[in-house]
C-alpha cells in the first residue's frame, strides 16, 4: 500500500464504465505526469467469463517505453507508450474475483526518471 500512495496525489483515468456489472471486469490507471509513472488496477468480476481484457491506458508518453511490474508474481515486461495507448494492456486474471496490480515506469530519452 505505501508503494501505491503516492500515485493517488496524481492522475485518475477509469479504464471501464463507472456502472457495476458483476459480468465485466473493472479497471482504473493512476499516474505521476512528472514522473511517468503509475499503477494499473484491474478487477475480474464475479460472473465475468473472460479470463484476460485489454486496457487502452492514458497520459503516457507514445515514443517512451514502460516497464511493467506485477506486485502479485514480481514478473516484469517492457511495452512502448504508443502501443499501451492503441492496442492496450492485456491483463489475465484465471478465476473470477481476483485482481491484478501493476505497477510501471518509463525512462525517457536521454534521462532517467
Amino acid at each position: 500500500m505505501k508503494r501505491l500512495q503516492p500515485y493517488f496525489l496524481g492522475d485518475f483515468y477509469p479504464l471501464t464504465p463507472g456502472i457495476f456489472d458483476p459480468a465485466a471486469w473493472g479497471a482504473y490507471q493512476l499516474l505521476d505526469p512528472e514522473k511517468q509513472a503509475g499503477a494499473v488496477l484491474a478487477f475480474r468480476r464475479t460472473e465475468s467469463p473472460m479470463t484476460s481484457a485489454s486496457f487502452q491506458l492514458q497520459g503516457l508518453e507514445p515514443a517512451a517505453t514502460y516497464q511493467f511490474e506485477c506486485a502479485d508474481s514480481g514478473q516484469t515486461w517492457r511495452v512502448t507508450g504508443s502501443e499501451l495507448m492503441m492496442k492496450g494492456l492485456e491483463v489475465v486474471a484465471s478465476t473470477p474475483r481476483l485482481s491484478r496490480l501493476l505497477f510501471y515506469k518509463t525512462e525517457l530519452k536521454g534521462m532517467k526518471l
